[in-house]
């Protein structure tokens, strides 16, 4: 990210922003650090536009495992060994499918998955964890990724999911604006510094009603959060 792209931000979003970005900039280089707001999106504050040409000219829906799979054969974005966990932890792939090309896609979670340095987030299995979103290049533009999202927010309600949970970077102003324009509200704040077992982590107070909480197992009860990092 370079200058150019900073003082853009700062005429967006201020000086506040600008010199949080610049500290995460300088700090990420040298220590193992990560900042993540958590947000969650319900469909009653859901915030699509139309589509540019009315209807979505492309197909929409969740992949069967085999579809997956096969598209992951010949499909860069889509990389086999990740495609392969995510399957076998459960995760769903919605899709933007023009005819056979793969145009937008986005996977969706019910179990913990690692958020940074190999850590894991547990949370509300009542929501589904949005993860991993791709649009193809032939395809940005039309706003597919957030109309997929939508399309998959629909379809998950209807299963009787109550929303979507996610995770962005606090310095990742442009997905950050792009989750508030779609009615995402943000809850609380993750802060990782480390790695592995002797990792500080920190999860604030509103990440607690949605069941956030780290953990270096999928499997393993998350210990009680420190109040400081472990010396080395």
């Amino acid at each position: 990210m370079g200058i150019q792209y900073r003082y853009q931000n700062w005429r967006r979003e201020g000086a506040r922003s600008l010199m949080h970005g610049l500290a995460m900039r300088a700090i990420k280089p040298l220590v193992p650090y990560r900042a993540l707001f958590g947000v969650e999106l319900c469909l009653e504050e859901l915030s699509v536009p139309d589509h540019p040409s009315g209807d979505l000219p492309y197909e929409a829906r969740f992949l069967a495992e085999r579809e997956v799979l096969r598209l992951s054969e010949h499909e860069p974005a889509l990389r086999p060994k990740f495609t392969r966990e995510a399957l076998a932890r459960g995760d769903r792939c919605y899709a933007i499918l023009d005819g056979h090309r793969l145009a937008s896609f986005g996977w969706y979670a019910t179990q913990p998955i690692v958020v940074a340095f190999g850590l894991y987030l547990s949370f509300d299995p009542a929501y589904a964890y949005m993860h991993t979103g791709y649009t193809h290049p032939d395809y940005r533009g039309e706003r597919l990724h957030a109309i997929g999202m939508g399309k998959a927010l629909e379809a998950l309600t209807a299963e009787g999911s109550r929303g979507l949970l996610s995770c962005v970077d606090t310095d990742n102003l442009p997905s950050l604006r792009s989750c508030y324009r779609m009615g995402y509200r943000r809850f609380g704040v993750i802060r990782v510094l480390g790695k592995g077992e002797r990792a500080w982590r920190h999860t604030s107070a509103g990440c607690a009603e949605y069941g956030f909480a780290l953990s270096t197992s999928p499997d393993v009860e998350p210990a009680r959060e420190q109040s400081e990092p472990k010396a080395a």
